[in-house]
């Protein structure tokens, strides 16, 4: 079609491009799609920010699908060289520094490559928004969290806690979404014994601070990530594990966050002595949201 319009006289603009661009993305054809990106930096129509939409767009996808750690790398150094072009870029087009939304999804590429060093990575992009005079907000934050949550790194969990002790001192406060990655990142962490205990304390750490906060509330996803947190992390044998269990199974039935998943992770994976512990009177109406009673998941997950 681009060429079409050539032969007819017609030149592309900014917008055509862009229309362009994202097609090949969509087909997974990203290195056309860069050419086709230097063909509109040596045009004479001015770039700016929206037209890198669908390369990241399309490294995001990339990196989710990978089936193997280079091509995970290869995604991530694609967003790197991106970095190091658009600043060189906006020398000439200031519009074409990187904005909020990009370094999201900057971000969001290095979580899905889950790479062992994601958290350094995305601690890098941070400062770069420093640098840059981009303002880090709660989105992003939460999309560098993840990078440790998703990593294959042994301390991610204590990479994020130490993340977020920074994004407390930046003056952003934390959100039910920042908790839930911390707790999720701590069930998915793994090590020695000293490890493990400090991965244990991290995710405990996090519940009841959630709980405590006046500005977040607990919500289905924050119980589901506890519930498996509990399961993987705090040993059954621990004095401390059947009262955490009930206390965690209380709040989220008093808050109204039982759903199907959370349901079916207790049924699964819980032993019938713990489920008596937890259902009480209603223990012969456990199997089903709609024996048990109504308010218990009001507020839960479809």
């Amino acid at each position: 079609l681009l060429q079409e319009m050539r032969c007819a006289g017609l030149s592309p603009d900014k917008f055509t491009y862009e229309g362009a661009m994202e097609a090949l993305c969509l087909n997974g054809e990203i290195d056309q799609a860069s050419r086709l990106f230097e063909t509109l930096i040596a045009s004479p129509h001015r770039p700016d920010a929206s037209i890198y939409t669908p390369l990241l767009n399309a490294w995001m996808y990339y990196a989710a699908k990978a089936d193997s750690v280079e091509k995970r790398r290869e995604a991530v150094q694609g967003v790197q060289n991106f970095l190091v072009q658009t600043k060189e870029l906006s020398k000439k087009w200031p519009e074409c520094a990187p904005t909020e939304r990009s370094y999201t999804t900057i971000l969001k590429i290095i979580a899905e490559s889950r790479l062992s060093n994601a958290g350094v990575l995305a601690r890098q992009v941070l400062a770069q928004m420093r640098q840059d005079n981009v303002t880090a907000k709660i989105i992003h934050y939460n999309a560098a969290l993840l990078c440790y949550t998703k990593s294959t790194h042994v301390d991610k969990a204590v990479g994020a806690e130490a993340l977020m002790e920074d994004m407390k001192k930046a003056g952003v406060a934390c959100n039910t979404i920042s908790y839930n990655t911390l707790i999720n990142a701590a069930a998915r962490s793994y090590g020695n014994q000293k490890l493990r205990e400090r991965n244990m304390h991290i995710g405990l750490r996090a519940f009841d601070r959630l709980q405590r906060s006046p500005d977040c509330q607990p919500n289905s996803m924050s119980y589901a990530c506890y519930f498996k947190f509990l399961q993987r992390v705090l040993p059954a044998t621990s004095p401390d594990y059947l009262p955490r269990l009930k206390y965690g199974f209380r709040k989220c039935c008093e808050q109204g966050c039982l759903d199907n998943t959370i349901l079916q992770r207790i049924l699964n994976s819980f032993t019938e002595k713990e489920m008596q512990h937890l259902f009480e009177e209603n223990y012969d109406n456990r199997r089903s949201l709609r024996t048990l009673p109504r308010e218990w998941s009001i507020n839960g997950r479809e």
